[in-house]
């Protein structure tokens, strides 16, 4: 029997491959490969032409008959547990009749996958009445990356906040701690980004002339002699790990970056990745959102004597 699936708001722009992994238990990647080969995957009826095509909101979604397989696998969230039902909820910075916004933790991935036990978009449910919708999310942050994280509370919401972050509309503003310190006081980064196979079967990103457009503003608001900077950095565009590879590919990659820096920091920090989304704002907005750094970024920034105010916002006046 073959299926049709309509892709919803917070599958947008994910790999066709992990989406139908998500959606049928037991379907291999082999087989989608060799589906897509066949011309057997339809978006929109127009064959997929690989596996890591990205989906968008809205879309028809056709596949082949899958044998045992011809309904979508349920869609049951585990029960969250009193720890992590707290630790969400301690979380809410704000929340509207449009959406909740988070104070992210680092280490907890934005979505679900084959690997991933508990994400944002699970332990959203903890947020709202049983028995009610689960907030939708409307963007995403790298699992190791902490800050303001926004969940949209009705699937009008969500449409409407996707078509800002969409739109370039919303204003993103983030702290990052690097090993080293750029030339400038601040600046811009333009190298354009591609993302390419690695040969464990991942990817990453790498600067490329041939890539996509990437633009990166920063100021450099503290610094430690030559040895750390604490950088306050502005994506003017949205690539996968934009600001991790502009920073690492000028010579000062954020400290705790395994991926594309020197991995674990120096100086008796705590190895994570020291990326914190620090603001958000769109025109609607009228007062920017804000999140502050939690207990462990704060304690890094102690250890190395780096200052950070809170109440100055170094691209305000740039929205």
């Amino acid at each position: 029997m073959t299926q049709e699936i309509s892709i919803p708001v917070e599958a947008a722009n994910m790999r066709a491959d992990r989406f139908i992994r998500q959606q049928f238990k037991g379907v291999t990647q082999g087989w989608i490969e060799k589906a897509i080969r066949k011309g057997e995957i339809r978006a929109d009826n127009k064959k997929l032409k690989a596996a890591g095509d990205r989906l968008i909101e809205g879309q028809t979604l056709t596949l082949p008959p899958l044998p045992e397989l011809d309904a979508p696998a349920p869609q049951i969230a585990p029960t969250v547990n009193p720890k992590l039902a707290k630790t969400i909820k301690q979380s809410v910075i704000v929340e509207t009749a449009d959406y909740i916004a988070l104070n992210k933790p680092h280490g907890i991935a934005s979505q679900g996958g084959s690997k991933v036990i508990w994400s944002i978009d699970r332990l959203g449910a903890a947020l709202v009445p049983e028995g009610t919708d689960a907030p939708k999310l409307v963007h995403r942050l790298d699992k190791d990356t902490s800050g303001l994280m926004l969940l949209a509370k009705t699937a009008a919401a969500a449409r409407k906040l996707g078509d800002v972050f969409k739109s370039r509309e919303m204003r993103k503003c983030y702290l990052a701690i690097t090993i080293g310190v750029p030339v400038n006081v601040e600046g811009r980064f333009v190298q354009r980004l591609i993302k390419k196979p690695t040969p464990h079967g991942g990817e990453m990103v790498q600067v490329d002339p041939q890539g996509q457009s990437a633009v990166t503003d920063y100021v450099v608001l503290d610094t430690l002699g030559k040895r750390y900077a604490l950088l306050a950095l502005w994506p003017r565009t949205g690539r996968t790990h934009q600001l991790r590879v502009h920073l690492a590919h000028n010579g000062t990659p954020i400290a705790g970056d395994h991926k594309y820096g020197s991995g674990t920091p120096e100086d008796k920090l705590p190895d994570r990745l020291y990326l914190h989304a620090l603001r958000l704002s769109w025109p609607e907005q009228k007062k920017p959102l804000i999140a502050l750094p939690d207990a462990e970024f704060t304690t890094a920034l102690g250890i190395l004597g780096l200052n950070f105010s809170s109440t100055h916002d170094p691209f305000a006046d740039l929205d």
